[in-house]
């Protein structure tokens, strides 16, 4: 329907500018306790009902979960506006965060430790998710993980890499075959969804791009050259790569190479003038930049709630970089230098 799409188009812009500013961060980066960033976060409409019942002596870590829950509800609330529509595009974000809890519980098991297993989501993933989050959270090994996994989709992904066990790269070789899920899932999704395909191609060339540069950038550092693990973070549906570019990336040598390789990209601007350390950064950066700028002009629903989707989750990983900041005596200038999408941002510079 052309009204529900509207709907969706005028929600998301209208949740959007309630973001917070860079003067509004710069405020929350000067705070010196937790106390006293969650009262000035609860002078933010966005944040307000969030954090209006919250006990006084909430910790760290239970304040930083609150705040990534808070994401789920921004999409709960858009996703009424887009299954009114007759889309199926939500249902990508319950699969990215099924994931997201499989690989969280997995990290635990490799890391020895079951402190925040599971993050539990509010309600409605719980009606639209294949997961038993009661299931995954007793998870005390890998078999009982697959166990866990039985009648999803989810097992068959993780199931292959049982021989794996105690390797220090399993991790990677999951992560890098749950992201190829994604995509597929994903493709399969815009496929039988009428939504604007030149909109949604290019929003999604630029965040799986993304994606697979800042993994491979990582993958270099520790000079891993695991082609299946290469190719499982890299989406052929959707990428501004030619397939020449893509193999001499994947191939190079060093750090030095790959950024040599990059600056002679369609990415190419988003690299002049840096550091390579800042390469990270700078991808994000870039994204973001170019997401603010298509949610003011974008006009299919699909498209505009992945990039308003993106710049929330960015929102809430500056709030928790602050929190963390705070939590180690970080002064204020420092912190503002490790947000992403933000003006202070200096980090750039030459």
């Amino acid at each position: 329907m052309q009204y529900a799409s509207n709907a969706v188009l005028v929600k998301a812009r209208a949740m959007h500018a309630g973001r917070i500013t860079d003067a509004q961060f710069a405020e929350l980066a000067s705070c010196r306790t937790l106390e006293e960033l969650l009262s000035k976060l609860r002078q933010n409409k966005r944040y307000a009902r969030l954090l209006e019942k919250v006990p006084a002596n909430l910790t760290v870590e239970q304040a930083e979960e609150l705040l990534r829950l808070s994401v789920f509800d921004q999409l709960y609330t858009l996703s009424r506006y887009e299954r009114s529509g007759g889309k199926e595009f939500f249902q990508y974000y319950v699969i990215k965060n099924d994931i997201a809890q499989i690989l969280r519980v997995l990290r635990m098991l490799i890391n020895g430790s079951r402190e925040n297993a599971i993050a539990a989501p509010p309600p409605f993933f719980g009606r639209m998710s294949d997961l038993n989050l009661f299931k995954l959270a007793s998870v005390d090994s890998f078999p009982s993980l697959l166990e866990a996994l039985s009648n999803t989709p989810y097992r068959g992904i993780l199931e292959p890499f049982v021989p794996l066990w105690g390797d220090k790269q399993l991790y990677l070789h999951v992560e890098a075959a749950c992201n190829r899920y994604i995509c597929q899932c994903l493709t399969g999704i815009l496929h039988h969804d009428k939504s604007d395909k030149k909109q949604v191609d290019k929003v999604f060339r630029l965040y799986f791009d993304s994606e697979w540069i800042i993994a491979l950038y990582r993958m270099k550092k520790l000079k891993m050259q695991d082609t299946e693990v290469i190719s499982g973070f890299f989406s052929e549906a959707y990428t501004e790569f030619t397939k020449a570019q893509m193999e001499s990336l994947s191939k190079a040598e060093d750090i030095p190479g790959f950024m040599r390789i990059l600056s002679q990209t369609v990415y190419a601007e988003a690299f002049q003038n840096m550091h390579t350390g800042d390469t990270e950064v700078v991808v994000v950066d870039y994204v973001l930049k170019k997401y603010l700028k298509e949610l003011r002009f974008f006009t299919d629903p699909a498209a505009m709630v992945f990039c308003y989707m993106v710049l929330a989750e960015n929102e809430i990983s500056n709030i928790i970089r602050v929190v963390e900041g705070i939590r180690y005596g970080i002064g204020a200038e420092q912190i503002m230098l490790a947000l992403t999408g933000v003006s202070h941002n200096q980090k750039n510079s030459p």
